[in-house]
């Protein structure tokens, strides 16, 4: 029980006195009838040596202070498990409800400025098209996705997660004590996870896959209640499904860090095929690289840059995202803006001295 507290605060004592009394005697009495039951066990097994089991304590407790409780509900053990999950999950997918997960972000979040300054996070993901997809395919088939995602979702996180139903074809997942590239990373599994995954009817669809976009807001003295946490992925959210199959914020903000105009060569590995390909450089950030190429790339498709002497100063592999397509009909070619996967600390340190100085004096 300590475990569980400690994820998700004191409502798990309430939930417990609930379900067993059919009452709610509020969290600082719950948590207190708990753990008087736990020394009331423990005194007995002190003076019998025998030890009571937690529901035969809670019942000895309940007895000495009856005027507490009026009219009491007792729930057999054997069905407490079976109650519990049916009043605090979804039952279509067989993750939490929306009800249960803000009252457990009651719980967590402001917990969080008491305990430590980590790092959480709350991702809102949202299915593209899937109205489109359950008017084509119908509702049976619909489910089958929204259970599907679930899955997904649960394969992708960590025990001490919280994943939920937020709604219609909306799912929510908090992270307690995480950094913002974890964070990140959690997000874009599930995204790449729900994109490879094979749809029945999918194909229907505007481009032929049932896709997610996420919304990522953090823990922040402008996000310190479950109000603003959720408004801020909200709105993130909603930002992504502009883009569709994306995740807003953006790792890191972009506009922020100079783009250095370049031409140097590199090579680029599709992760559809992994073959190479070369390309042209033509701007150079800490956050990302504009190139020129033929590469047949879409938004949100994965690949590996490498940066190889003498035509770029330092060697460099680094993963990326393509974020922006602009075909060119003049040349033929596409210019591609990626998003490296993680920040650079100096992307000057790569450009060749002659490209640098030719920058710096323009």
């Amino acid at each position: 029980m300590a475990n569980y507290s400690s994820l998700y605060g004191d409502i798990v004592y309430l939930e417990i006195m609930r379900l067993l009394t059919g009452k709610s005697p509020g969290l600082s009495e719950s948590k207190r009838y708990w753990c008087d039951a736990l020394a009331l066990r423990d005194g007995i097994l002190q003076k019998t040596h025998y030890r009571l089991s937690m529901r035969a304590s809670i019942l000895e407790l309940i007895q000495k202070n009856s005027s507490d409780f009026k009219n009491l509900v007792f729930i057999e053990a054997k069905d407490l498990d079976s109650i519990r999950h049916c009043s605090v999950t979804d039952g279509l997918t067989g993750l939490y409800n929306q009800t249960y997960l803000k009252t457990l972000l009651g719980q967590n979040v402001p917990m969080r400025r008491r305990i430590d300054d980590s790092a959480s996070a709350l991702i809102l993901l949202d299915l593209d098209y899937f109205k489109i997809y359950n008017d084509c395919c119908g509702h049976v088939a619909g489910d089958e996705a929204l259970r599907t995602v679930a899955g997904i979702i649960k394969d992708q996180i960590r025990e001490q997660d919280i994943a939920a139903r937020y709604g219609g074809d909306e799912f929510a997942v908090y992270l307690p004590k995480v950094t913002k590239n974890v964070a990140f990373a959690v997000a874009n599994r599930i995204r790449l996870a729900v994109e490879n995954t094979v749809f029945p009817g999918q194909e229907l669809l505007k481009g032929r896959k049932l896709t997610a976009s996420c919304g990522i807001s953090f823990y922040s003295e402008e996000t310190s209640d479950v109000k603003s946490l959720i408004e801020v992925a909200d709105r993130e959210l909603y930002n992504a499904k502009r883009l569709r199959n994306s995740i807003s914020p953006c790792s890191f903000e972009r506009r922020k860090h100079q783009r250095h105009p370049t031409q140097a060569l590199l090579q680029c590995f599709p992760a559809n095929n992994g073959m190479s390909e070369t390309a042209m450089a033509c701007n150079f950030s800490n956050t990302g690289v504009g190139i020129w190429s033929n590469i047949p790339a879409e938004p949100e498709d994965s690949l590996t840059i490498r940066l190889s002497k003498p035509f770029w100063s330092d060697e460099l592999e680094i993963s990326g995202f393509v974020r922006q397509v602009s075909p060119d009909k003049d040349t033929g070619l596409r210019y591609l803006g990626i998003e490296f996967d993680r920040f650079l600390d100096d992307c000057t340190s790569y450009i060749p001295m002659s490209l640098a100085k030719s920058v710096m004096t323009h």
